[in-house]
């Protein structure tokens, strides 16, 4: 949506939509199906991709937000630099040809966008990392403060209150 307003608005060429379609289909015409397709499954997969790296990051709340935003900078930045040095330059349609500085920043703002929404959306739907529960976490500590290590094969469920108090995103 936003790549398609500054299109509209004359601001920049990027139309993706139609510039990854064509880069299949040769045409202009039969472009908006395929390339439609294409941009909604890479999207939910880097949207995934994002999810999961910050989930194992164990970011929450604001953090997640501002970290998949960044995230949207940096993945923006790489695709921007790849669509004016390597597809722009190759593409089948004259009209996607020019890649200039403007279309860069468009990709660089959409995707910094996207990333954005995409922690909106994952921090209002509580797909965030597990809320860490201090307690649990004190009481690990004191169970090896003998100088024992936790090792896969330490029986967490004898730890106290493991059972009762971890869990995903919610602590009683």
């Amino acid at each position: 949506m936003f790549m398609q307003l500054l299109t509209r608005s004359g601001l920049a060429n990027a139309d993706m939509v139609r510039a990854i379609g064509s880069l299949f289909t040769k045409s202009p015409k039969s472009s908006t199906l395929v390339g439609g397709l294409i941009h909604a499954l890479v999207g939910l997969l880097f949207a995934f991709v994002y999810g999961v790296t910050l989930q194992l990051a164990g970011a929450q709340g604001l953090l997640f937000i501002l970290l998949s935003t960044g995230i949207g900078f940096f993945h923006g930045f790489v695709m921007s630099f790849i669509l004016v040095t390597a597809v722009a330059e190759h593409h089948p349609l004259k009209r996607f040809r020019e890649a200039g500085l403007s279309v860069a920043i468009s990709h660089l703002g959409g995707h910094v966008v996207y990333g954005f929404v995409i922690g909106v959306v994952f921090v209002l739907n509580g797909f965030t990392a597990p809320k860490i529960d201090r307690q649990v976490l004190s009481e690990v500590r004191d169970v090896y403060e003998d100088g024992s290590t936790l090792t896969a094969s330490t029986d967490v469920a004898k730890l106290p209150l493991v059972q009762a108090r971890a869990s995903w995103g919610s602590s009683s």
